[in-house]
């Protein structure tokens, strides 16, 4: 295979196609969050802004969002606690 073209000979015929290239794409996750709160008869808004760690994602290999609900639940968790 040279270029993405794999040629064969069979019985002194040569048939030539174009090969399917696996590529992958990187997929990062970025959201705000608007949190609000009551402190001493005012109301706070305070946007939080979040990045999920990237995944690959490819035939055969799909987004994992199992793990990207539970990194934004540990993101949101440690920003609430400050």
């Amino acid at each position: 295979m040279a270029n993405g073209i794999v040629c064969v000979t069979q019985n002194g015929a040569r048939s030539c196609c174009s090969c399917l290239c696996f590529r992958s794409v990187r997929v990062v996750v970025r959201t705000t969050a608007n949190f609000t709160r009551e402190v001493e008869d005012e109301i706070q808004n305070v946007p939080g802004h979040f990045a999920m760690h990237p995944q690959l994602v490819a035939n055969g290999h799909v987004y994992d969002f199992e793990q990207l609900s539970s990194e934004l639940n540990v993101a949101v968790d440690a920003f609430n606690a400050r």
